[in-house]
């Protein structure tokens, strides 16, 4: 190929470079691929809410149980319980709460627990009221009287039942109300009687009010010290080992022993037992009975002190006689001087 004609492609080709550089400008991109859009979906519907609950049935209303009791004369019948356990078992059958009815039991098992170790705590004391006891019609003179009651309080157990129970959630506050009311119904019987014991007359109502009371104290104290007597009486020939006997008290009792062995009913035991403690000194009449005294499961929470319970459930009326519920000598107050008999 001539030289000239090399010279002139070249000179055609690049004519044409603008041309195709227009081209290149001109002829579009291919558009990408447009995201398809998914299709919308409605949210699921949310859970229907749950229905409200009925409120709890309200509790019905009872009456308070009633405690008091006549015979077939219309005389009335002294309660052989204590007053506060005699209205809250009144009231268990009507408790429906499972938990309920296990903390009133362990809570009247753990007062009596206590109270065993209140009396043999106060054993000298225990056995001198139980002879006072017997024979309280004979006794006279409010002095006298307010002796005894001395001595019972420093077996009475402080907090009462009914209050122990309202802590610990044993008894619903309708429960507590109707407890308190067949409490306070009970001790206006008791006062009732006694003042017609005397037809009414107000200067001789005050030593019949003050034993009615002093019976009704002595009941718990005395209930617990008859189960120790009758508890010790089948273990007698064990304990007394434990005692220090001396020779002369050793011999000044062997025959009240024997009175103990062929005793042929359980309270017949107690009274010969009772007998044989009495002729010894109070710290061995202790240890006596607490050698068959059970313990209580926790020990009881000292007393809160409050001022104008000095007569306890009886107020500032001396007939009261500082009745259980108040501050009494076992739960912490003031004990008298001690009772006991010096060693033999």
């Amino acid at each position: 190929m001539s030289r000239q004609r090399v010279m002139g492609l070249v000179a055609g080709l690049g004519a044409m470079a603008p041309v195709m550089g227009l081209m290149a400008q001109v002829v579009p991109a291919v558009p990408a691929k447009p995201t398809p859009i998914p299709e919308w979906t409605p949210p699921a519907p949310a859970p229907a809410a749950a229905p409200t609950p009925p409120p709890p049935p309200a509790e019905p209303e009872l009456p308070p149980p009633d405690l008091v009791k006549r015979d077939a004369e219309g005389k009335f019948v002294p309660l052989t319980e204590p007053l506060d356990e005699a209205a809250v078992m009144a009231i268990v059958p009507t408790v429906k709460s499972e938990e309920s009815r296990e903390k009133i039991s362990k809570a009247v098992e753990d007062r009596r627990a206590r109270s065993e170790q209140a009396v043999a705590r106060n054993a000298s004391a225990a056995l001198d009221v139980r002879k006072q006891m017997a024979g309280l019609d004979a006794v006279s003179g409010n002095a006298n009287i307010n002796g005894i009651n001395t001595q019972i309080r420093t077996m009475l157990i402080s907090p009462n039942l009914i209050d122990t129970l309202m802590a610990s959630g044993g008894l619903t506050p309708k429960e507590v109300g109707r407890a308190r009311k067949a409490v306070e119904a009970y001790r206006k019987a008791l006062n009732n009687d006694a003042k017609d014991a005397v037809g009414g007359d107000a200067t001789k109502m005050i030593e019949p009010l003050m034993k009615a009371n002093l019976r009704l104290n002595w009941v718990e104290p005395s209930r617990t010290l008859e189960g120790l007597l009758e508890r010790l009486s089948g273990r007698w020939s064990e304990v007394r080992g434990t005692l220090g006997l001396t020779d002369e008290q050793s011999k000044k009792i062997a025959p009240l022993e024997k009175a103990v062995a062929s005793a042929a009913t359980p309270s017949a035991k107690a009274d010969a037992l009772a007998s044989v403690l009495g002729e010894l000194s109070g710290q061995q009449a202790s240890a006596a009975l607490k050698s068959v005294a059970r313990e209580p499961a926790e020990p009881p929470a000292p007393p809160e002190e409050k001022k104008g319970e000095e007569h306890g459930a009886g107020g500032a009326n001396p007939t009261g006689l500082g009745a259980p519920g108040g501050k009494s000598p076992a739960a912490g107050g003031k004990k008298p001087a001690d009772s006991g008999k010096p060693g033999k």
